[in-house]
């Protein structure tokens, strides 16, 4: 339909939309590189080689940890923006909660076992890995764990249309690091604080946020703390409880350090992984995951069974 290239008020809406979405990239590109230029600027690679490296690696192994949970939200997208296009606020809050639940689960069933035995894992890849690699590795796990209590947030916001000021507060937020980490490093704040920094904006932004989504949405910020917050909150303090005794538990036997290292992944995994399915999903989303998974082994076994007597 070529009549609607000439709706001018259409396309202002258009570009309009785009422009803050812009902004809002803008905002977290200048976060990601502009830390690492500060980085150059105070600690210059000729005299400081591991700074810069070890952020590099704390960077892309939380890329690694947010594999799955960025294709399951991936998979919720549809339904969440179509939902939004037919009026159905309900069921856009509902998916979005959902999203944050499950998003939430996968991360933290990797980056529980990572933040534990993140000194072993660099061994095994890097071999010799830099000074700061465990610090940077730690903290963008921790940050990305932040960041998924309000994963389809930013979907379910954007399918609105109204973002003008959720980009420029978040965005501005992600833009505002910048500075601050100059002047935290001015300070002599060093890498903690640029640490701390980052852990502290993860935060700032989820607040922001849990408000955006009350004043644009009508979620809420009880339901989300309700359905969100508190279950991955028990969830992860009682896995980080449990891995941590294991750990110290394990430091006593007299058995070598890579099979104690081993141990404890294994076991900080499979105690994640119970203690997320008790408090993170469902009982009817339970019962729904089981009989498909019921269903997807029946189907391998008819098959196998199949070529088995050809």
């Amino acid at each position: 339909d070529f009549s609607r290239w000439y709706e001018w008020l259409r396309i202002r809406q258009v570009f309009f939309y785009a422009g803050w979405t812009l902004f809002g990239g803008l905002g977290w590109l200048m976060q990601s590189q502009g830390m690492a230029i500060v980085l150059n600027k105070f600690f210059p690679p000729l005299h400081y080689k591991a700074v810069n490296a070890s952020y590099a690696i704390g960077g892309t192994v939380a890329n690694y940890t947010q594999t799955l949970s960025s294709a399951l939200m991936n998979a919720f997208l549809p339904e969440i923006t179509a939902a939004e296009g037919r009026g159905d606020r309900a069921n856009v809050i509902h998916q979005m909660l959902r999203v944050a639940r499950f998003s939430f689960f996968l991360t933290i069933l990797f980056a529980i076992p990572l933040i534990f035995e993140t000194s072993f894992v660099l061994k095994l890849w890097l071999n010799t890995p830099p000074d700061h690699a465990v610090l940077f590795c730690r903290t963008f796990l921790v940050v990305f764990m932040v960041t998924r209590l309000m994963a389809g947030f930013d979907t379910a916001i954007c399918a609105t249309g109204r973002i003008m000021w959720y980009q420029i507060v978040m965005g501005g937020l992600l833009i505002s690091s910048v500075p601050v980490a100059c002047l935290i490093l001015w300070l002599h704040g060093g890498l903690f604080g640029i640490c701390g920094l980052l852990i502290g904006l993860a935060v700032v932004q989820l607040v922001g946020g849990a408000c955006f989504a009350r004043h644009l949405l009508g979620c809420p910020v009880r339901q989300w703390g309700l359905e969100v917050l508190y279950p991955c909150s028990m969830a992860t303090f009682g896995a980080i409880l449990l891995s941590y005794g294991n750990q110290q538990l394990m430091t006593l036997l007299p058995i070598p350090f890579w099979c104690r290292s081993l141990f404890v992944i294994v076991f900080s995994g499979f105690v994640t992984a119970i203690l997320g399915w008790y408090w993170l999903v469902r009982p009817s989303e339970r019962a729904k995951l089981l009989d498909q998974g019921g269903s997807i082994l029946r189907k391998i076994g008819i098959n196998l069974c199949a070529r088995s007597e050809r």
